[in-house]
């Protein structure tokens, strides 16, 4: 089964460069129902070099939209901040207090062509 990203078929609406589905292939039913197929998994280096990092702290409990504006002025890049930090539950939201990593503006255009091409 041959997938093909949103982008690509011209019945879809096309997404942000910085939208994760982006990064996956949609793939179709028998009855033409679009799909992702979110088995695939993203991952980030064990180690990344501190020097493509920045830190913030959490001000108040806040979604993770509202974090990921506050670093890149954008909602689109909070499931590069919640990888960045190892949390695998976006609906688990950051306590007030809470230092988190965040991977500097200059770096994300490197790091989303590197998560697309281990994908394909």
């Amino acid at each position: 089964m041959d997938g093909q990203y949103q982008n690509s078929i011209s019945t879809l609406p096309n997404l942000g460069v910085y939208r994760y589905e982006k990064i996956f292939k949609i793939y179709q039913t028998t009855d033409n129902q679009y799909f992702y197929n979110l088995i695939q998994s993203v991952f980030l280096p064990e180690k990344l070099d501190e020097r493509a990092l920045f830190y913030i702290t959490v001000r108040e409990q806040q979604p993770w939209t509202t974090v990921s504006f506050n670093a890149y002025q954008t909602i689109e890049l909070w499931w590069l901040i919640l990888l960045t930090n190892k949390i695998f539950n976006p609906f688990e939201l950051p306590a007030s207090g809470t230092v988190i990593k965040v991977i500097k503006p200059e770096y994300v255009p490197d790091i989303l062509k590197e998560i697309n091409a281990a994908l394909q």
